[in-house]
């Protein structure tokens, strides 16, 4: 479990929740460029194999590759954060930034669960 959940960490999450963290930091609203530099993070990720992916396709390879014992209802609520997030920075939702650092927790809920604690 805590091998996939680094892989789910450092292959998803980081590379999507730091440009986030790094504008929100900046503490003025999204500007078209910043927008922009969150929309390319989402489809600029790299795989296992080192091949180019979306952000869904990650999740969905991840998802695929998890331990046996995660229970699918605590997956399919870091998928619903990860969607919410990822339609926000397509929508330029001004909680885009919000959303996207939505995502920390959300991982960490869902390594509570692996553990077998409350979400």
């Amino acid at each position: 479990m805590k091998i996939w959940l680094r892989r789910v960490r450092h292959d998803l999450v980081k590379p999507l929740v730091w440009p986030a963290r790094d504008l929100a930091d900046l503490k003025r609203p999204l500007r078209p460029a910043d927008r922009q530099e969150l929309i390319s993070a989402l489809d600029r990720l790299i795989d296992e194999a080192g091949a180019p992916v979306t952000a869904t396709e990650l999740w969905q390879q991840l998802r695929a590759a998890a331990p046996a014992g995660v229970p699918a209802r605590d997956l399919d609520r870091f998928e619903r954060a990860l969607l919410r997030a990822l339609a926000a920075c397509r929508d330029e939702a001004p909680a885009a930034v919000e959303a996207l650092l939505a995502l920390e927790p959300a991982l960490a809920a869902l390594a509570r669960c692996g553990r077998g604690g409350a979400p």
